[in-house]
């Protein structure tokens, strides 16, 4: 595997990534969560679905097939995520066990972009400074909201 190959792998688990992200956070039940807390939710399914469109451009601009990658790390965080949601613990325990899997979640899609940042590979993502620099407001947000 060459540079090149290693940039389209890591593009595509950044997709699988995102499309996982939004898959999941979209079905939850947040009924446990302060209005801040839904609207940190609301901007990461926003800024996540802004990231997938800019993947798939850079996905088609390598004349890349997406085929059906899955990303392990996520789908084991994302599962927390699902089940926190799901548990019968007091809604404060439960807001806070979210967000410290939401700032898991973060950090490691926030990773994943530096790294692709970083390959001096053409054609690059667009905008993937814009979409690191949103994504670490939302991580940093998540990490404020912390007790």
């Amino acid at each position: 595997m060459d540079i090149e190959g290693l940039y389209d792998k890591e593009l595509k688990n950044l997709l699988a990534l995102c499309s996982q992200m939004n898959e999941t956070l979209s079905k939850l039940e947040l009924d446990f969560l302060t209005h801040k807390g839904e609207k940190l939710l609301s901007a990461i399914n926003s800024v996540n679905t802004r990231d997938v469109n800019l993947i798939k451009k850079s996905l088609n601009d390598h004349n890349l097939n997406v085929g059906n990658t899955k990303d392990s790390v996520a789908e084991q965080i994302l599962k927390n995520v699902k089940e926190i949601s799901k548990s019968d613990i007091e809604s404060d325990v439960k807001s806070q066990a979210l967000m410290t899997s939401l700032n898991r979640l973060m950090h490691y899609k926030l990773a994943n972009l530096e790294n692709l940042s970083r390959m001096k590979v053409a054609p690059e993502i667009k905008n993937i400074n814009e979409a690191i620099s949103s994504n670490a407001v939302l991580k940093t947000q998540i990490f404020n909201s912390i007790v």
